[in-house]
């Protein structure tokens, strides 16, 4: 791509951080709409299809459907429809990492004016670096404190938060396990809002807070194929409903300093290949453990005081292989279980 030409701009941040959110605000600008002769919005998504993306450009700037499905006369159609005209495209949620396959979707974008900008939405920082000399706007999470503001608003309306003493320490409470997810705060916020009293409110948050966490961390849980669970490095707890996905290979938690605990029920991710508890705070592995019967690699196991976490199950892991870490093995109260943990 002409860089002089058709320039590009990457927002990287986490799922619920507000990626598409500032997007869409530069996206819907008064002063963008007069700066560019088309625009387009494609939500592109893990489950990449150049055909898809292409089409949905392509009836955006003509304003009318297409019944094409050849990429190539897309691409063909999309190029002379954007020849000498400057546009903006928005492709949100990226999260292909092949360079060949973003290189072949932008070719028509070439034909565009000078000026012409691309805005990309993505979690994965490789996207960005795979794009050599494109400016690079990361996200980061909100602080307690502009996390427990946002939803104060959203929960309070315009009236002050301090109007309600008895329940700002518990919403300052809720808006920590909000982990500075801005999309957290303001969801919570609106359903709290309803709440009468600090018992209510904290039993709104409590009921909702594990379905609202959990599709921000696992993307796509639905349909996508593989599933890959990449833990923030700031989660305190992992959702309640992680047991439900079934199909998850990977669960990476390496650098979750404030994680103490794994799930009692981890067991019952039956398809698990791959666990990373490096860097936690993690005290013993849960119960059951022998019970990941696919599971691969695990950096650590974490032999606990309970009698429920127990070294021998290590040995009761057929594919296990690779790099293990056997942490506090003074907690070991019998030497056979070392010896089937061999």
């Amino acid at each position: 791509m002409n860089k002089d030409d058709v320039s590009v701009i990457t927002i990287v941040g986490m799922g619920g951080v507000g990626k598409t959110t500032l997007a869409r605000m530069l996206y819907n600008d008064d002063r963008v709409k007069e700066h560019f002769t088309f625009k387009a919005w494609a939500c592109v998504s893990e489950d990449y299809d150049a055909i898809r993306v292409t089409k949905t450009l392509l009836e955006s700037v003509t304003s009318k459907p297409c019944n094409t499905t050849d990429l190539n006369l897309l691409q063909v159609e999309l190029r002379e429809q954007l020849r000498g005209k400057k546009f903006l495209f928005v492709l949100d949620d990226l999260w292909n990492e092949k360079y060949t396959d973003w290189n072949c979707l932008q070719t028509p974008f070439t034909s565009g004016a000078r000026g012409s900008k691309v805005i990309i939405t993505t979690r994965n920082k490789n996207i960005a670096s795979f794009m050599q000399n494109v400016p690079t706007q990361p996200l980061e999470p909100l602080s307690h404190e502009d996390c427990w503001s946002l939803l104060a608003k959203h929960a309070f309306g315009n009236v002050s938060c301090s109007a309600y003493p008895s329940l700002e320490e518990i919403g300052k409470k809720i808006a920590r396990k909000c982990n500075g997810l801005p999309l957290a705060a303001q969801t919570l916020g609106g359903l709290i809002s309803q709440a009468e009293n600090g018992d209510n409110m904290e039993e709104v948050a409590k009921e909702y807070f594990d379905e609202l966490l959990c599709p921000i961390i696992v993307s796509n849980v639905k349909e996508i194929k593989r599933y890959y669970c990449q833990i923030v490095s700031f989660l305190i707890e992992l959702p309640a409903d992680l047991r439900k996905l079934k199909n998850l290979q990977k669960l990476m938690l390496g650098g979750c300093a404030s994680l103490a605990k794994l799930p009692v029920d981890l067991w019952e991710l039956i398809s698990l290949r791959h666990l990373d508890v490096s860097g936690t705070k993690i005290a013993e592995m849960p119960a059951q453990m022998s019970r990941l019967k696919s599971l691969r690699t695990l950096t650590a196991f974490v032999v606990g005081e309970s009698i429920r976490s127990t070294i021998g199950e290590l040995g009761e892991l057929p594919h296990l292989q690779g790099k293990l870490s056997i942490l506090k093995l003074q907690n070991v109260v019998d030497a056979k279980d070392a010896v089937q943990a061999i």
